[in-house]
């Protein structure tokens, strides 16, 4: 299977201690940067695009130092971005949503090792949406509601193989997409008219 190629420089520690402790620095580290970034005239798609970078950064450490370098094994799931965190997106104090996909979403062990990840996602406060699903189980949702079908058209393989990612992206354009095209667009349009005119194009640090 395919893994997801990505680089990224950071390491934390395997103990569980020293790995908040570790992350939370991390974090602190990259937040001032992008503030600075932010101070120093840069557009707020670029200070997006660093925050994003800096969660996907920390988001594979985390997961590196608590199955690869603890248990000697990858998760048993994908760790996929999904809606303005999957866009590369990431505004300040906005949720960080994944999907953690996989097979068996129901199996003891993924809910075990699921918990095993986003306890200390948690410890760090990082505002984690999560939801544990198989391609099937994504499918019927997104034809059901709009809102997850959204979600699900911006997301993007942080962690993990990318082949039940082209699975469900099948899946999605065998079963969802000829079926809602037009009335998805609509919707979307009109979401986008809501919140231009509640929110505007504003940006604050």
């Amino acid at each position: 299977m395919e893994k997801s190629k990505k680089s990224h420089d950071a390491q934390f520690s395997s103990e569980p201690s020293q790995l908040l402790k570790e992350a939370r620095e991390f974090l602190k580290e990259g937040f001032a940067k992008a503030r600075e970034l932010h101070v120093n005239g840069a557009t707020g798609r670029e200070v997006l695009a660093r925050l994003t970078t800096l969660i996907d950064d920390l988001l594979v450490a985390v997961i590196k130092a608590l199955f690869e370098d603890s248990l000697g094994s990858s998760p048993p799931f994908s760790v996929v971005a999904v809606g303005g965190y999957g866009r590369g997106e990431l505004s300040p104090g906005s949720d960080i949503d994944i999907l953690l996909l996989c097979d068996n979403p129901l199996s003891k062990d993924v809910k075990v090792q699921v918990e095993r990840l986003v306890y200390p996602l948690w410890d760090l406060k990082l505002d984690l949406g999560y939801a544990v699903r198989d391609p099937k189980g994504c499918v019927e949702l997104a034809q059901k509601d709009f809102t997850v079908l959204t979600s699900l058209m911006d997301m993007r393989v942080i962690y993990g193989h990318n082949e039940i990612v082209n699975k469900l992206w099948e899946r999605l354009r065998e079963d969802v997409f000829p079926k809602t095209t037009e009335v998805f667009i609509k919707d979307h349009i009109k979401r986008v008219k809501e919140r231009r005119r509640r929110y505007g194009n504003q940006f604050s640090y």
